[in-house]
């Protein structure tokens, strides 16, 4: 099942989502639905996490990527994922007028929020 959600800062269309729950990922979608990046959640368990409201220490992040491709763009923690991913894509020029990344906002925009959730993960497990 599909839920699609619409982000519009300024009163037009900035992007679009479809959140697909059976992958367990959220699209990334232009105003003229071209397919811009792709978003997952993962999850790993981190013991300094652990806490009253916490107690399985579950870390999740969201893992930012290009379609069709595997290679993680950058990570990021938020709440209120899409709220936040949005407003930093708005504030930070990500997508174009026309629809597109522009790659070096992206590339920004990820050293400002991106965290190496990959790498702890990788860190926790011994690997």
């Amino acid at each position: 099942m599909k839920k699609d959600t619409v982000y519009r800062p300024n009163g037009k269309v900035y992007f679009k989502t479809e959140h697909d729950k059976e992958l367990g990922i959220w699209e990334i979608k232009s105003p003229g639905d071209s397919l811009l990046l792709v978003m997952r959640r993962a999850i790993y368990y981190d013991p300094v996490m652990v806490s009253s409201s916490n107690p399985k220490g579950a870390m999740t992040y969201y893992e930012v990527l290009p379609p069709g491709n595997d290679s993680i763009l950058f990570e990021y923690t938020a709440i209120k994922h899409l709220t936040a991913l949005g407003k930093y894509f708005f504030k930070y020029d990500v997508i174009t007028e026309d629809g597109l990344i522009n790659q070096s906002r992206l590339q920004y925009l990820s050293a400002l929020i991106g965290k190496p959730h990959s790498r702890r993960r990788e860190e926790l497990s011994g690997r």
